[in-house]
């Protein structure tokens, strides 16, 4: 079975996805604030900071605001699914 540019986008989308936030699901539960783990060397390593609110630093509502991002961001996402799949035919 052949699979489509656009699911193959799809299929990639969601795995990027749920790396990422099972990275961030690992750092929160097993990091302290502040703490760094090297990866490779200084070039790169994982620093555990958290930004309470958007881009930048920008706060938005508090709890309230980070759920209404979350929706957001998950909305954001299914537009995008749903956007690629009407452009690529199947």
């Amino acid at each position: 079975m052949k699979i489509s540019k656009g699911k193959k986008l799809l299929l990639l989308g969601l795995v990027l996805v749920v790396i990422d936030q099972i990275i961030k699901i690992v750092v929160k539960t097993n990091m302290e604030l502040g703490q760094h783990i090297y990866v490779i060397g200084n070039w790169f390593q994982i620093l555990f900071i958290e930004n309470e609110g958007m881009a930048f630093g920008m706060k938005f509502g508090g709890a309230v605001g980070k759920f209404l991002l979350s929706f957001f961001r998950i909305g954001l996402f299914a537009a995008l699914c749903w956007w690629i799949s009407a452009l690529v035919p199947a």
